[in-house]
């Protein structure tokens, strides 16, 4: 009867534990959100060019957030991880992506002039997750 207790409590707990760790492993996973509307652009994505080598997609995140609620935000990357120099980044309305094509055009980041336009296909080149 001990053991079948004890080995009933283990089971729990280390389905417990697995949820838990499950839980913290997510939560601890830094990387950019999805873009859930890869390849079709209904307004609300826009190319991002000219980004310093150095920029991360968080960088890219905060500072095109200052023109709406940034859904998405990736860098381009080559098949060594290094920057390509340009990225995407997906707002929730076409409006707040016009108020950034009008606004964040030419601002510095990271030393650089941005080059902000409508989104004109894919996005090929993003890191694949």
């Amino acid at each position: 009867f001990f053991r079948d207790l004890c080995g009933a409590f283990f089971t729990s707990f280390r389905g417990f534990e697995a949820s838990v760790v499950g839980e913290l492993l997510t939560m601890a996973d830094d990387s950019p959100p999805r873009d859930t509307a890869k390849g079709i652009n209904d307004g609300c994505r826009v190319y991002v060019g000219n980004l310093s080598y150095a920029t991360l997609w968080q960088d890219l995140k905060d500072f095109m957030g200052r023109a709406g609620k940034v859904e998405f935000a990736d860098v381009a990357m080559d098949d060594t991880g290094r920057s390509k120099g340009w990225g995407t980044v997906r707002y929730r309305t076409p409006e707040e992506a016009q108020t950034a094509i009008r606004d964040l055009h030419d601002r510095v980041l990271l030393g650089r002039p941005l080059v902000v336009r409508e989104d004109r296909g894919p996005t090929e080149g993003l890191r694949k997750r």
